[in-house]
């Protein structure tokens, strides 16, 4: 069983909210301290996995991932659940917050998001540090990002949404809750 864990403590935020100067509350590159082990997830209530689908869009690293989408048929298909699980190698350094906000530019570039540059976050999962940040991919498609370093693995949980935004954040924040590391 894959468990998927992570406390999605802006996800009630607006999704761009800022500062008065309009930065962002992502400080300068302090040590991230990765637990040992790696997390585990539990799918939200009403989901199951999609099957042979994986998020389209991963960094160009060595990854496995998992899909989960709703139950209900009343909710459209893009409103989903991505867990992708990057391999790290001992050259790759996700140490700092800094490093962290490299690889969102990195996967900024790569789904072409057009939210704002500052709505990148600190945030926690499963107690453990972690960035979180928020994509507009166009047709009305949204995703709020978790990044999330491990021991020997880079997590990255995207909740996606497409008028389900309500349903989307409250299985995000049940997903990342449920992490536990071993």
């Amino acid at each position: 069983m894959v468990v998927l864990a992570a406390a999605c403590g802006d996800s009630g935020k607006d999704s761009e909210s800022t500062d008065s100067e309009g930065t962002s509350d992502v400080p300068d590159a302090k040590p991230v301290t990765a637990p040992s082990g790696v997390p585990s997830f539990s799918p939200p209530d009403g989901t199951a996995e999609i099957e042979d689908e994986v998020n389209d869009f991963t960094l160009d690293l060595p990854s496995s991932g998992t899909t989960y989408g709703f139950n209900d048929d009343e909710i459209a298909e893009t409103n989903r659940f991505f867990l992708t699980r990057y391999e790290i190698e001992d050259d790759d350094d996700f140490s700092t917050h800094e490093s962290l906000q490299e690889l969102v530019a990195e996967f900024d570039k790569l789904v072409n998001n057009s939210a704002k540059e500052f709505s990148i976050y600190r945030s926690q999962v499963g107690g453990h540090p972690a960035i979180s940040r928020y994509t507009r991919l166009g047709d009305g498609i949204q995703q709020q990002n978790y990044f999330i370093p491990a021991e020997s693995e880079l997590i990255h949980v995207s909740c996606q949404w497409d008028g389900a935004r309500e349903d989307v954040l409250a299985g995000c924040e049940e997903l990342l809750s449920s992490a536990t590391w071993s």
